[in-house]
């Protein structure tokens, strides 16, 4: 359980680096606020973020987030 976890992890990080390098190219104050706040970042990833793949990407980045923190616990 622990090495799926770390994969939906992995998943999960990658999903977030996607959208701090778009808020990086948007503006250098939304880059960093998005990077060391999460919150900004969900802000910025439902509204302000565009790609083609949006939505696989957010909800990939959220819930993989959370579903890989509670199998490393398990």
């Amino acid at each position: 359980m622990q090495i799926l976890g770390m994969l939906l992890s992995i998943v999960s990080l990658v999903c977030f680096i996607i959208v701090v390098i778009d808020a990086f190219k948007s503006a250098i104050w939304k880059g960093l606020v998005s990077f060391f706040c999460f919150i900004y970042w969900i802000y910025y990833a439902f509204v302000e973020f565009q790609h083609d793949k949006k939505w696989p990407i957010v909800i990939a980045g959220l819930l993989c987030g959370v579903t890989g923190g509670a199998l490393s616990r398990m």
